[in-house]
């Protein structure tokens, strides 16, 4: 079974269009699971009265309330936790699946030890622009599981995480590893699967719409980062420094990890005194220290 786990903080503007996509496929032999993580608007009351409407066209749907403020990491754990399908598809509160979608991913249920890596719509509310992003082609050429580790940790994250869903298993085998992460629910579980030798096979359509606007955790829009944003930028410090500890990463870019996590704490304590337009120059001149960003660069050129 197919068990959507549907994450919420502070969504209720957005939260309906993602319930609504999913009636867009059949969805009687798939599990929902929302977990809202102490909303402060309505976001509950609006999930709540569509699952009082809509649950019954569900094999089984449900809301989790949380007690308190856990972070993305914690509240998506809580609802695999309450989930019972072996295959797990993580969806944000502000983001919905495209018609057919959910008909598609039920039919890889039953594969182990593997994530599935679909592209994305992406939506962009502050510039009006729609394209398709795609996952990194090169990361799904033949390589060993100790060179698809040193890829992630050396290149970035280059699955993108609202187009992946995976078997139960990748989960059980590397969740322990995310404690004390509380907002990147999917870098550092990609490095651990690939280190642990799980497959990642690259799927031909797109799944979902990523709608990226001004409360998006990941976007830095306002010049002095908020609570949540910074909390992200020192969960990408601390998995820096997890890549940094890691002995069997190459001496190259356990250095380039080191690079990133100096680069992001003057970032993040700069731009809360003198703002993301001027800290953003210091950063951009420790980046320039790391190789594999600036080959990275080098790369995006190429491709345009």
């Amino acid at each position: 079974m197919l068990s959507i786990i549907m994450a919420t903080y502070n969504q209720e503007n957005y939260v309906l269009d993602t319930l609504n996509s999913m009636l867009k496929s059949d969805v009687h032999d798939v599990e929902l699971i929302v977990t809202d993580d102490c909303s402060t608007d309505r976001t509950p009351e609006v999930v709540e009265d569509w699952v009082d409407k809509n649950g019954h066209r569900f094999a089984n749907a449900k809301l989790i309330k949380g007690s308190e403020n856990v972070g993305i990491v914690g509240n998506f754990r809580k609802g695999i936790v309450a989930s019972k399908g072996s295959l797990l598809k993580g969806l944000a509160g502000d983001d919905w699946f495209l018609p057919k979608a959910i008909d598609i991913i039920k039919k890889y249920d039953g594969i182990k030890s593997t994530i599935f890596c679909s592209d994305v719509v992406e939506i962009n509310e502050l510039t009006g622009k729609r394209n398709i992003r795609r996952n990194d082609r090169r990361f799904f050429m033949a390589m060993t599981s100790h060179e698809r580790a040193n890829f992630l940790a050396g290149v970035g994250c280059v699955i993108l995480a609202p187009g992946a869903f995976y078997s139960r298993d990748v989960w059980d085998d590397s969740a322990h590893l995310l404690r004390g992460i509380k907002h990147i629910e999917d870098y550092y579980l990609w490095f651990c699967s690939a280190k642990k030798g799980k497959l990642f096979v690259e799927v031909g359509f797109p799944s979902v719409c990523y709608r990226t606007h001004n409360d998006n955790i990941s976007m830095c829009v306002k010049d002095k980062p908020s609570r949540l944003r910074s909390e992200f930028l020192i969960d990408k410090i601390n998995v820096n420094l997890l890549f940094l500890r890691d002995s069997s990463l190459s001496v190259g870019i356990r250095y380039s990890c080191f690079i990133r996590s100096l680069a992001l704490f003057v970032f993040l304590k700069s731009s809360t005194v003198v703002g993301k337009s001027v800290a953003i120059w210091p950063f951009r001149l420790l980046m320039s220290m790391d190789p594999y960003y600036m080959k990275k660069i080098v790369f995006r050129l190429k491709s345009w």
